[in-house]
């Protein structure tokens, strides 16, 4: 599944940022080039979409910042999908509050354009919508529930990004037991979301798809789960390979219970939905990062997935040597970010090279200009332009 997301002037995201992910794709750039800056954009459209401007602009962390120091235009974001399309600039004022502009389209037939920010009613397919404290495309679908954007709603609603997993919390607490199906920001429902795929039959096969893929990517270690807990909270043990006692959770490794976290994440995404991961390789040995890698693909093309990864892994990376146009750099020399490697460099050249080997040597992916990064790097890798 692929869609265009762009924003402009969004916090560290100076100008206009754009890309079209497609499949299982990888982001990469140097530290502080904006790539957890973008995947918190697109979470910031999803909470545009669903909450208030100012609930969603607090979630965003607040006011300050919000807009790029040195924008020259309001705030911009847009996603399309199959033709069907919403954009909105976000319109700031001296206490801190915003308001939206609003565009939505599906292929040439407008059915929203809002041009001032003062505006309180609009028709919209014959119904009459006030606006509230929220989006008028929000209102449009609560009201109308027009097929015409259902797609694009389904895919905004759907959105989701994962950085920084509650590993502690884990160990310590387990998770809250209730009816949830889908894996939250920060993974504190783990254990919770497993239990109830395996005992549910629409889910089993998500379920399956951890427990497979963890045998795959730990083939010595890893064998089953163990649920057990009360009516507030759902622990698990983990049995392991030739040991007959289940081992609980707080002594198995970093990286089983992070690959564990990975794959609850995707395998809890409906059709056509995105997913993305920040340091996706965190605790992971090489090995496991690409069976892993292996098992999201397949799980991807099976629900017509849009799977992002954002990576400094030269291991990630190799993976996608022969696909550089799923690569995406936030490169300095480029002024649209992010760029596909496959228009980087010509990819005749980095057939040649690991792709790990060309990042870690700062041939793309680095804060210098590629003139000075370069003599930090390997003679033979210059002349690929």
């Amino acid at each position: 599944m692929q869609f265009l997301f762009a924003c402009r002037d969004y916090r560290g995201l100076a100008g206009y940022v754009d890309f079209k992910p497609d499949g299982v794709c990888v982001l990469v750039g140097a530290n502080g080039s904006g790539k957890s800056t973008l995947l918190s954009a697109l979470e910031f459209l999803k909470n545009l979409f669903q909450r208030t401007t100012q609930s969603a602009v607090a979630l965003d962390g607040g006011h300050w910042g919000l807009v790029n120091f040195k924008a020259t235009d309001k705030p911009l974001l847009l996603v399309n999908l199959a033709d069907q399309q919403w954009d909105l600039e976000l319109s700031p004022d001296s206490f801190g509050s915003y308001s939206l502009y609003e565009h939505i389209r599906n292929g040439s037939e407008e059915l929203l354009d809002l041009a001032v920010s003062n505006v309180s009613r609009m028709s919209y397919h014959g119904t009459e919508l006030t606006r509230g404290e929220g989006s008028f495309f929000k209102l449009a679908w609560d009201l109308h529930q027009d097929t015409a954007i259902a797609d694009l709603v389904n895919f905004i609603q759907n959105i989701r990004t994962y950085r920084h997993y509650r590993l502690s919390q884990l160990r310590d607490h387990g998770s809250r037991a209730d009816s949830g199906l889908r894996l939250t920001r920060e993974g504190e429902n783990l254990f919770t979301v497993l239990r109830n795929w395996r005992d549910q039959r629409a889910f089993r096969p998500s379920y399956d798809f951890v427990i497979e893929s963890l045998r795959a990517a730990f083939p010595d270690f890893f064998e089953d789960f163990e649920f057990y807990g009360d009516a507030q909270t759902v622990r698990t043990k983990v049995y392991l390979k030739g040991i007959p006692e289940a081992m609980p959770v707080s002594l198995i490794p970093d990286g089983l219970l992070v690959a564990m976290l990975h794959l609850a994440a995707i395998g809890g995404s409906p059709s056509r939905s995105f997913v993305a991961i920040d340091d996706f390789e965190n605790y992971l040995h090489p090995f496991a990062i690409r069976s892993l890698i292996e098992s999201i693909r397949g799980i991807a093309a099976l629900r017509d997935l849009c799977v992002l990864i954002a990576t400094h892994s030269p291991v990630v990376l190799d993976e996608f040597r022969t696909e550089p146009e799923r690569v995406f750099v936030m490169d300095f020399e480029t002024p649209n970010k992010p760029i596909q490697l496959n228009h980087l460099r010509d990819p005749e050249w980095l057939s040649h090279f690991s792709l790990g080997d060309l990042y870690s040597k700062l041939e793309f992916g680095a804060r210098l200009p590629r003139a000075e990064a370069s003599e930090t790097g390997d003679s033979t890798m210059r002349n690929g332009t």
